[in-house]
C-alpha cells in the first residue's frame, strides 16, 4: 500500500465458520508501516480464554531473513510459512508458528514489523508487536525565526537509517542531522532537505521559505481577580 499523505491499514481476522481455519473468533489488528520497523521487540503469546494456536507475523527486507532471531535462535528454526512481496520481491512476511508465552525478536539488520495472534474453540486476539512511531510526513526544516538569531534544523530522525543532505539559501550544504545557523537579514530564505532511507532506498525532498522578521515575545500582563458584573480592560 502506498499512499500520498497519511493513511491506516487494519486486518481483520474472519471467525472459524468462515475462515477454512476451524478454530477461533473474529479479530483485528492495526498494521505498522514497514517504514516504523524496530530492531528488537519483546512480545506475549497468550495462554489464556483456551488459546490452542500461537502466531508471530514478521515482515522484513529479505536480505535480513539471516540476521533475525526470536529467543536467541535464528527465525527459519522455527516452524514457519514464508513469501516476498514488494515491486522487486524486495520484502519477506513469514508467519511464525510459536508457543505460548513471552517472545523477544531482534534484527541485526534493517528491522522488522511484527503481528502476534493466536486462536481458541471460541476466542483469538491479535495486535501488531510495536512500531518505532517516526513521524514520516512532517516536514522537518523550521518556518522561521528572529533575525540575529540562531536557526536549529533537526531531522528528528536515526542516523543509522538515514542520510540527510541541506542545501541553504547560500549554496552550503550539510549532511549532519542537526545544526545551527544564524540569520542577521531579514526576509525569506530557501531551505531544501533530501531525505534518503538507506533501508528502503527511497529519497523524500522538502523544501521550504523560511520568514527571517523582527518577532517578539509578547507581552503578557498578570492574573487578575475581579469581582462579578465588574468591567474591566
Amino acid at each position: 500500500i502506498r499512499a500520498d499523505g497519511p493513511s491506516l491499514a487494519a486486518q481483520y481476522n474472519v471467525g472459524a465458520n468462515g475462515s477454512g481455519h476451524n478454530l477461533g473468533d473474529p479479530s483485528m489488528g492495526l498494521l505498522n508501516s514497514i517504514e516504523q520497523t524496530r530492531d528488537t521487540v519483546t512480545i506475549f503469546n497468550s495462554r489464556f480464554q483456551l488459546i490452542l494456536e500461537n502466531y508471530i507475523n514478521v515482515v522484513g527486507r529479505e536480505s535480513d531473513w539471516d540476521f533475525i532471531t526470536i529467543d536467541g535462535q535464528p527465525i527459519a528454526s522455527f516452524p514457519h510459512e514464508k513469501g516476498n512481496i514488494g515491486p522487486n520481491d524486495e520484502f519477506f512476511h513469514a508467519s511464525i508458528t510459536v508457543e505460548d508465552g513471552a517472545h523477544t525478536i531482534i534484527s541485526q539488520g534493517c528491522g522488522f514489523i511484527a503481528t502476534v495472534y493466536g486462536y481458541g474453540d471460541l476466542e483469538s486476539y491479535a495486535y501488531g508487536g510495536g512500531a518505532s512511531f517516526i513521524d514520516i510526513n512532517a516536514n522537518p526544516i523550521p518556518e522561521g525565526g528572529c533575525l540575529d538569531e540562531e536557526i536549529v534544523f533537526d531531522t528528528g530522525l536515526p542516523e543509522n537509517r538515514y542520510d540527510v543532505e541541506w542545501t541553504f539559501e547560500d549554496g552550503s550544504i550539510s549532511n549532519a542531522h542537526q545544526l545551527s545557523r544564524p540569520y542577521n537579514e531579514l526576509g525569506t530564505f530557501p531551505v531544501q532537505l533530501i531525505i534518503h532511507d538507506l533501508c528502503l532506498d527511497d529519497r523524500d525532498t522538502l523544501q521550504r521559505e523560511m520568514l527571517i522578521s523582527l518577532r517578539q515575545a509578547v507581552a503578557a500582563s498578570a492574573d487578575v481577580e475581579v469581582c462579578r458584573g465588574t468591567t474591566i480592560s
